[in-house]
Protein backbone atom coordinates (compact mmCIF):
# COMPACT_ATOMS: atom_id res chain seq x y z
CA UNK A 1 0.00 0.00 0.00
CA UNK A 2 1.50 3.13 -0.72
CA UNK A 3 0.88 6.62 1.16
CA UNK A 4 0.57 10.23 0.26
CA UNK A 5 1.86 12.82 2.74
CA UNK A 6 1.10 16.55 3.46
CA UNK A 7 3.82 18.38 5.17
CA UNK A 8 3.75 20.87 7.85
CA UNK A 9 6.61 22.38 9.49
CA UNK A 10 7.24 21.84 13.26
CA UNK A 11 9.53 24.34 14.86
CA UNK A 12 12.88 23.53 16.13
CA UNK A 13 13.86 24.78 20.14
CA UNK A 14 15.43 24.50 23.23
CA UNK A 15 14.54 22.85 26.26
CA UNK A 16 15.82 24.59 29.10
CA UNK A 17 15.66 25.12 32.95
CA UNK A 18 13.81 27.82 34.14
CA UNK A 19 16.83 29.56 35.25
CA UNK A 20 18.68 29.54 32.77
CA UNK A 21 16.41 31.05 30.07
CA UNK A 22 18.89 33.74 29.36
CA UNK A 23 21.62 32.38 28.89
CA UNK A 24 19.93 30.73 25.76
CA UNK A 25 18.05 33.63 24.33
CA UNK A 26 19.47 34.15 21.20
CA UNK A 27 22.47 32.06 18.76
CA UNK A 28 24.63 34.92 19.44
CA UNK A 29 24.53 34.37 23.23
CA UNK A 30 24.79 30.72 22.69
CA UNK A 31 27.99 30.08 20.41
CA UNK A 32 29.81 32.03 23.31
CA UNK A 33 28.76 29.39 26.06
CA UNK A 34 30.84 26.52 26.15
CA UNK A 35 31.01 23.15 27.05
CA UNK A 36 27.27 22.84 26.61
CA UNK A 37 25.83 19.37 26.71
CA UNK A 38 22.55 18.86 24.79
CA UNK A 39 20.23 15.87 24.14
CA UNK A 40 18.60 15.20 21.24
CA UNK A 41 16.34 12.03 20.69
CA UNK A 42 18.14 8.66 19.16
CA UNK A 43 17.20 8.62 15.18
CA UNK A 44 16.27 12.22 15.33
CA UNK A 45 17.25 14.63 12.80
CA UNK A 46 18.07 16.85 15.63
CA UNK A 47 21.97 15.44 16.11
CA UNK A 48 22.81 17.22 12.97
CA UNK A 49 20.76 19.82 13.04
CA UNK A 50 22.74 20.94 16.53
CA UNK A 51 25.78 20.47 15.44
CA UNK A 52 24.97 22.74 12.36
CA UNK A 53 23.21 25.30 14.42
CA UNK A 54 25.71 25.23 17.95
CA UNK A 55 28.99 23.82 17.14
CA UNK A 56 30.09 24.38 20.86
CA UNK A 57 27.35 21.50 21.79
CA UNK A 58 28.08 18.06 22.98
CA UNK A 59 25.53 16.18 21.57
CA UNK A 60 24.64 13.22 23.28
CA UNK A 61 21.33 10.94 21.85
CA UNK A 62 18.79 9.39 24.09
CA UNK A 63 16.30 6.95 23.86
CA UNK A 64 13.41 8.81 24.78
CA UNK A 65 12.36 12.71 26.28
CA UNK A 66 11.39 10.75 29.61
CA UNK A 67 14.67 9.74 29.67
CA UNK A 68 16.39 13.55 29.90
CA UNK A 69 14.02 14.47 32.59
CA UNK A 70 13.59 11.42 34.74
CA UNK A 71 17.77 11.59 35.07
CA UNK A 72 18.89 14.10 37.92
CA UNK A 73 22.67 13.83 36.49
CA UNK A 74 21.15 16.11 33.35
CA UNK A 75 18.88 17.77 35.74
CA UNK A 76 21.16 21.46 34.48
CA UNK A 77 21.11 20.26 30.71
CA UNK A 78 18.82 21.13 27.73
CA UNK A 79 17.66 19.07 25.07
CA UNK A 80 16.73 20.04 21.61
CA UNK A 81 13.58 19.11 20.21
CA UNK A 82 10.25 20.26 18.85
CA UNK A 83 8.77 23.55 20.13
CA UNK A 84 5.58 21.64 20.05
CA UNK A 85 7.19 18.58 21.68
CA UNK A 86 9.11 20.63 23.94
CA UNK A 87 5.84 22.62 24.98
CA UNK A 88 4.08 19.80 26.36
CA UNK A 89 7.34 18.25 28.54
CA UNK A 90 7.37 22.08 30.42
CA UNK A 91 3.72 20.96 31.42
CA UNK A 92 4.75 17.91 33.06
CA UNK A 93 8.47 19.34 34.13
CA UNK A 94 7.29 23.28 35.00
CA UNK A 95 10.97 23.91 35.82
CA UNK A 96 11.90 23.95 32.31
CA UNK A 97 10.95 26.63 29.52
CA UNK A 98 10.82 26.37 25.91
CA UNK A 99 13.73 28.57 24.27
CA UNK A 100 13.53 29.57 20.64
CA UNK A 101 16.92 31.41 20.25
CA UNK A 102 16.52 31.35 16.54
CA UNK A 103 16.37 34.52 14.76
CA UNK A 104 14.17 33.07 11.51
CA UNK A 105 12.33 29.65 11.39
CA UNK A 106 14.12 26.38 12.43
CA UNK A 107 11.59 23.62 11.07
CA UNK A 108 11.10 19.97 10.17
CA UNK A 109 8.55 18.46 8.14
CA UNK A 110 6.05 17.21 10.05
CA UNK A 111 4.34 14.06 7.55
CA UNK A 112 0.71 13.18 7.72
CA UNK A 113 0.61 9.25 5.73
CA UNK A 114 -2.44 9.25 3.78
CA UNK A 115 -3.46 6.18 2.55
CA UNK A 116 -3.15 6.34 -1.18
CA UNK A 117 -6.43 4.74 -1.98
CA UNK A 118 -7.71 7.97 0.07
CA UNK A 119 -7.49 10.79 -2.45
CA UNK A 120 -10.12 13.24 -0.81
CA UNK A 121 -8.47 12.80 2.74
CA UNK A 122 -5.49 13.59 1.34
CA UNK A 123 -6.13 16.48 -0.42
CA UNK A 124 -8.57 17.71 2.19
CA UNK A 125 -5.42 17.70 4.17
CA UNK A 126 -3.60 19.48 1.87
CA UNK A 127 -5.61 22.31 1.26
CA UNK A 128 -6.36 22.43 4.95
CA UNK A 129 -3.00 23.15 6.08
CA UNK A 130 -2.33 26.00 3.00
CA UNK A 131 -5.39 27.54 4.03
CA UNK A 132 -4.37 28.21 7.85
CA UNK A 133 -0.93 28.78 7.16
CA UNK A 134 -2.36 31.44 4.59
CA UNK A 135 -4.74 32.81 6.87
CA UNK A 136 -2.30 33.04 10.15
CA UNK A 137 -4.57 30.72 11.69
CA UNK A 138 -1.45 28.24 12.38
CA UNK A 139 0.60 31.15 13.88
CA UNK A 140 -1.54 32.32 16.07
CA UNK A 141 -2.19 29.09 17.61
CA UNK A 142 1.83 28.31 17.25
CA UNK A 143 2.25 31.62 19.30
CA UNK A 144 -0.24 31.11 22.19
CA UNK A 145 -0.33 27.54 22.84
CA UNK A 146 3.34 26.62 22.23
CA UNK A 147 5.15 30.14 22.86
CA UNK A 148 2.54 31.19 25.38
CA UNK A 149 1.70 34.65 24.11
CA UNK A 150 -1.48 35.92 24.56
CA UNK A 151 -3.84 38.75 22.88
CA UNK A 152 -5.99 39.76 25.75
CA UNK A 153 -5.14 42.13 27.75
CA UNK A 154 -6.11 41.01 31.58
CA UNK A 155 -8.89 42.69 33.10
CA UNK A 156 -9.04 44.26 36.49
CA UNK A 157 -11.26 42.07 38.40
CA UNK A 158 -14.05 43.05 40.92
CA UNK A 159 -13.49 43.57 44.55
CA UNK A 160 -15.26 44.86 47.80
CA UNK A 161 -12.56 47.81 48.21
CA UNK A 162 -13.00 49.28 44.93
CA UNK A 163 -16.66 48.78 44.96
CA UNK A 164 -17.03 50.70 48.86
CA UNK A 165 -14.30 53.00 47.93
CA UNK A 166 -15.97 54.08 44.24
CA UNK A 167 -13.24 53.19 42.31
Amino acid sequence: MLYSTSYLDVHLALVVPDHLRNKFSNSESILKLKNIRAFVRKESHFSARAHQLFPNFNVTELDSEIEFFNNKEFHNQIILTTAEGGSAWTLLYPEYVVVNPFANRQGAPLVIAVSDEDLILEHFLSTWIKIKQTDGTIDTLFAHWIQGETSQKNKTRWNLMDYLLNK
